[in-house]
Formats: C-alpha cells, structure tokens, sequence
C-alpha cells in the first residue's frame, strides 16, 4: 500500500464515477493505458462514456503492440509505447486504465513518474464496480404462469459435483419446492445435435457446450436454467409470467447462468438459430469476447433492448438489473444481496483461470482503498 504522502503526487480521482469522468474529459483527450479486451467490452456497453470518441490513443507495456491497431467501440486507434505518452500536452490529457486485472500495478507504475503528478487519472473497472444502474423494485412482470415449473441444469463432466453445486441444488429445492429438477448429462441428451456445442463438448470446454444445450433445453420443455453455481436466496414465482426473463451481469452483459421462457419461445428459438451459423474453435485462446453474455449483449440490442443495466419488459421478454441474479462484485469477489435479489451467481467459471481472478480481486480490493 503506499503511503498517503506518495499518493499527493499522483491519484486516481476520488469516487473515480462516471460522471467524473465525463466532466473531466469535456476539454482534454484521453490517452488509455492498456489496449485491453476488457476496455473494448466496457465501451460498447458503456456508451455514455464515449471511448470510441474520447480516447485519442492507446500506450501499453507491451513493446510488440507499438504501431498496432486497436478498435474501440468501432473507432480505430493507434497503440504505442509508454514512453510515447511524454512527448505530448501533458496538461491537455486524461489517463484512463483499462485494465481490470492489473490495474493496480499499471496505476504504481505511473505513481512513480513526478512529470504525472498534475495529470488526472481514472481506472475504468473502479467507475463501473459499484454502479448500481437499476434494481428489480421497479420490475414489473404480468402475473400468470406462462414459464412452467422447471429448472433445467447441466452436469457433463461426470466428475462428483463440488461443495458449491451440492449447496445451490439445495437451495432451489428450499425455495423452489414444488418444481421439477432436471438434470441433463451425456447419458440423457445429445451433445452432437449442434456442431458448436460438440466441438465445445471434445475440447472438454462444458461452459461452452452449455451455452447451446441451456436454450435447447428451455425452448423444448420451457422452465429456468440455472447454472450450477447459481444460489436461490428466495422463491422465483413473480418471474413466471414473463416470456422469457434473464437479468444483467456486473458489466451490463446480459447473463444467462439464470434464465426462464415459456416453451417454445420465439426469442429462444432466434437465439438457437444463431448457434447453428457459429463454430467453436478450440485451438483458439478464448477471451472476455468470447464468453456468451457479451454476444448476449449483441443479441438482444438487436432485439430492441437497451444495454444500459435498467428494467426492461418488452412484450413479456423481461431483462431484469443486475440485483436479480448478479449481486456479487464480479472485480473484488464481494456479495451484496439486496432483498429485490432473486439469487446469487457466484461465477465459479469453467472458462475463466482461477488464478487470474484472485489476482484481479485482490488488486481491485486494493484500488478501492485507494479512492476511497
């Protein structure tokens, strides 16, 4: 941690919000240190903050990007070494990090360098990790039961279920009593009906696979998925008048770990149809992109929703806020549940590396302290 007097030369802005961000950058360019994915997904679901726009150019530690280009929310910029960033107007410029996962190291970084200490600094995962956009007392759902008493969920592995897929189950079973559990496995449902989903399914990726066979499964008999580290705090009956129901992650990604329609939804069916236009390569290095939520977010923006984090019903498809289903802070770990939340997605992760997400948590734990 450093000291409070090192931390008068250079700062992240206290509160570091996005309406900060938005004042401070009205009259001077934004220079992002770090051409992350993670900054890419967060300009094309936070367009209020004006990346595409803002940001003049990219710097970044890694040598052999200098030259390269980069795309931010449809604008192409330049990345160049770090050393780039003191040739220009140092009083006419922002910088932004936009990394999540080394944030803390890239804000010592620039601590260190006394030519920084008049230039205002904000961390991208700082602004969005408390945010709070909506929350489901304002969810309006008609009353009825269009989505039947199912909950669906996947075990491929064939592995014994961990300590956490034993304690979610129980918990749909405490508070979901009177619905029917069914759990699909190889011996019970056909992984080769879709090429994506096999491929995924022979790479050993279940994440993946799941990605097809939740929509499959819900489009035939209708009900909830759930994945399996999706913990019930409360009964879900005030969803079931919904045509289908999903809810907000923690970056505005639309996550379906939890999910409900009635049988034979149309937008589930659309949602299967583009699954069997897509390929799953297993050679490739798999990132934030890649993951379903950020096509999600694609998808139902095509739909005529809104990837802003707010309520939204249209025509019986409802996207819920993140409080439904989502409550854990997806940068340090922590869980907030409200008493609007449905539920908790603990985000256990069969495509993510564990390693990588403590250190995320405990330098964004750390970044915290420091704006505060």
């Amino acid at each position: 941690m450093q000291s409070k007097e090192m931390k008068k030369v250079f700062m992240i802005n206290n509160g570091s919000s996005i309406k900060e961000f938005i004042g401070e950058t009205a009259t001077k360019k934004v220079v992002a240190f770090g051409a992350t994915v993670f900054m890419q997904v967060i300009a094309d679901n936070y367009s209020e903050l004006n990346l595409g726009e803002k940001v003049t150019y990219i710097i970044d530690n890694d040598d052999s990007k200098d030259g390269q280009t980069y795309v931010l929310n449809g604008k192409t910029k330049i990345v160049h070494k770090v050393d780039f960033l003191f040739h220009d107007d140092l009083k006419n410029i922002v910088i932004l990090i936009g990394s999540d996962g080394y944030a803390l190291e890239m804000y010592e970084q620039l601590e260190k360098n006394v030519h920084l200490k008049d230039v205002p600094c904000f961390c991208l995962a700082a602004m969005i990790m408390n945010r709070v956009d909506d929350t489901c007392e304002h969810a309006v759902i008609e009353n009825g039961e269009r989505i039947p008493k199912i909950i669906h969920c996947f075990w491929f592995s064939g592995d014994e279920k961990d300590a956490l897929s034993k304690k979610c189950l129980d918990s749909w079973k405490k508070y979901c009593p009177d619905y029917e559990i069914k759990e699909w496995n190889t011996y019970n449902y056909d992984v080769s009906k879709n090429e994506y989903m096999y491929q995924a399914f022979k790479a050993r990726k279940w994440a993946y696979v799941t990605d097809y066979a939740r929509l499959d499964m819900v489009y035939e008999y209708g009900g909830f998925y759930f994945d399996l580290d999706l913990e019930l705090v409360k009964n879900i009956d005030v969803l079931l008048g919904a045509k289908f129901v999903t809810g907000f992650g923690p970056i505005r990604d639309v996550e379906l770990a939890a999910f409900g329609a009635e049988k034979g939804s149309e937008l589930v069916g659309d949602l299967l149809s583009e699954y069997e236009l897509r390929s799953f390569d297993a050679s490739k290095k798999l990132t934030l992109k890649d993951v379903q939520p950020i096509f999600m977010d694609h998808f139902m923006k095509n739909k005529g929703f809104e990837i802003n984090g707010m309520f939204q019903n249209n025509d019986g498809n409802v996207l819920l806020p993140r409080d439904s289903f989502s409550p854990r802070n997806w940068f340090t770990g922590e869980i907030d549940v409200l008493p609007t939340s449905f539920g908790v997605h603990h985000c256990a992760g069969g495509w993510v590396n564990k390693a990588d997400v403590a250190h995320k948590q405990e330098n964004m734990s750390n970044i915290q302290r420091i704006i505060e």
